[in-house]
């Protein structure tokens, strides 16, 4: 019989509702926590990102399991047609987390890590933070460029009338039913009504109250998600703290910025507590 504490590397799937999840996992030793990393909209697991945090997390001795969501990344066709399959139409914020959660769920029995945190941005911070508000045996989270009010973006940068003309079904002038382009000064991307529905239900702030040890990271220049979403919620998470870039953008671009990030997270889910304890000291010029 293979001990717990023998090392794991495979590429493998799951079923999750009505979805198959391709996802890698790799870990040198299974009695060391395992992190698990959730993608944005935009991204996916492959992404420079996700495989920098995940190259610095194994060289500290972490195992990590990374997974690509339905929808996301690579997967979005942005043409007219790419706007209706059956991904990005399907594309909800609760059967993200559904996901994340049978992810969860496998690691610990298929795969035997009883210590599991989760590293996750953007809308995947707020796939996280979910989570572990329903699962407070989470040990840890890091959450970069969070997206912790997804509605609220949408209500600012689509806006209420073109979000309503969404729900009576009138189109957007390039014809493309129920999805609403938004340019966000680098490029454009789809808008669909029922991921904002369902979003209104996932906002940050009305969330039971989490006590999970988190520590955000984000970018003071986020043209994406504004600073302001992460640092509202480190004012209602007693055990949080939001550690700043200056110049960093929504997608870590700068390699300095993102390979500080990737330090700080591995630091991080090394002893969270007393990590927190350790920037709050520091940010109080103690």
């Amino acid at each position: 019989m293979k001990s717990i504490t023998s090392g794991l590397n495979l590429e493998s799937d799951i079923q999750s509702g009505d979805y198959r999840i391709n996802y890698e996992i790799s870990s040198s030793d299974r009695s060391q926590p395992l992190i698990i990393l959730t993608h944005g909209y935009m991204a996916h697991k492959d992404g420079p990102n996700q495989k920098g945090l995940r190259e610095m997390l194994q060289g500290n001795g972490f195992g990590t399991l990374s997974f690509n969501l339905p929808g996301h990344g690579n997967e979005i066709d942005h043409t007219q047609e790419g706007f209706h399959n059956f991904a990005f139409q399907n594309l909800r914020i609760s059967h993200c987390v559904d996901i994340l959660e049978d992810v969860i769920s496998h690691a610990r029995s298929e795969h035997s890590f009883d210590k599991i945190g989760l590293a996750g941005s953007s809308t995947g911070a707020l796939f996280n933070m979910v989570a572990a508000s329903r699962d407070p045996s989470i040990y840890a989270m890091a959450l970069y460029s969070a997206a912790t009010d997804v509605a609220a973006l949408a209500e600012k940068k689509v806006g209420y009338a073109a979000l309503f003309g969404l729900f009576l079904k009138k189109f957007h002038p390039n014809k493309t039913k129920r999805a609403y382009i938004i340019n966000n000064g680098e490029r454009e991307w789809p808008y669909h009504f029922g991921f904002y529905w369902d979003a209104r239900k996932f906002r940050g702030s009305d969330l039971p109250q989490i006590d999970v040890p988190t520590m955000f990271l984000h970018g003071e220049d986020d043209q994406i998600v504004p600073i302001e979403q992460p640092r509202s919620m480190v004012d209602i998470m007693p055990a949080s703290h939001l550690v700043s870039f200056p110049e960093g953008d929504h997608g870590f671009t700068n390699e300095q910025d993102r390979e500080k990030a990737a330090e700080h997270i591995a630091e991080f889910f090394k002893d969270p507590k007393n990590y927190l304890k350790q920037l709050a000291t520091e940010s109080n010029g103690e």
